[in-house]
Formats: C-alpha cells, sequence, structure tokens
C-alpha cells in the first residue's frame, strides 16, 4: 500500500494510525494571581458584624434554651409562665442579630472586595482552547 495518495481514486477506507497521537486539547485562562495576605482574607476572619450577630444569636438561643421548662409548661395548656419581659428579650435579641447579619451582609468588606476582583478578572479572561502536545 503507498504511503502517499495523490490524485488516486480510493476504493477501500483508508486506516491511519496515530494521527493524533500524543496530542490533547487543553483550556487555558490567564490565571488570577493569588498574594498571600488575598488568601488569609478568603481562608477566614468573619466581620466584627458578622460575630457580633452570630455571638448574640446564641446569647439568644441559649436564654430560649434556659426557658426551655417554661415553653414546655406552655405547650401541655397550662398557663404561660414566661414574662413579657422575656418574651421582649427573646425578641429583642433575635432582631439585633439580624439587623447586624444584614448590616455586615451590606456593606464592603476585603473579602467581599477580593471575592468582586477574582469574579471580574475571570468574566473578563476568556478561557481558549488549543491542540497540545500530550504529556504521555
Amino acid at each position: 500500500m503507498p504511503q502517499s495518495y495523490s490524485n488516486q481514486q480510493l476504493q477501500s477506507p483508508v486506516v491511519v494510525q496515530g494521527l493524533l497521537t500524543g496530542q490533547t486539547i487543553a483550556t487555558v485562562q490567564a490565571p488570577f494571581l493569588l498574594s498571600e495576605v488575598d488568601f488569609v482574607r478568603l481562608r477566614g476572619n468573619p466581620s466584627r458584624t458578622e460575630t457580633w450577630a452570630t455571638n448574640l444569636f446564641f446569647a439568644v438561643v441559649g436564654y430560649a434554651v434556659s426557658l426551655g421548662p417554661k415553653f414546655v409548661s406552655l405547650l401541655k395548656g397550662e398557663p404561660s409562665q414566661i414574662t413579657s419581659a422575656e418574651w421582649i428579650t427573646l425578641g429583642l435579641g433575635a432582631i439585633v442579630a439580624l439587623v447586624l447579619y444584614l448590616i455586615g451582609f451590606a456593606f464592603e468588606n476585603e473579602r467581599k472586595d477580593l471575592m468582586k476582583r477574582i469574579a471580574t478578572h475571570f468574566k473578563n479572561a476568556p478561557a481558549s482552547h488549543h491542540v497540545v502536545k500530550s504529556a504521555k
């Protein structure tokens, strides 16, 4: 069988071995160069308002747990032993915790700013596809 086919009419299929051997398709996109300080911002440390809101929320939950026996008697249909001051404390604590969470959500912080920068980078750095030599 000849190695080159030029100006010939082929009557049977020609099987070509290894035509794309060692080739693969790679997706390439410009990297976001993350500094160590950016990594630390992403890794942890919630905002102060989030910390305050979480602490207050768990204090309210703890207070509600301490009122547990009074809630049980209320569920049994017995007269309420929970005072209006206790209800106000629970409600006010929950509302203040929610407001603190919303404040923390609404305002910018370093972590949110970094996440926006990363999102903008990848939005503006489209991926491209290339045929490259395989690592085999």
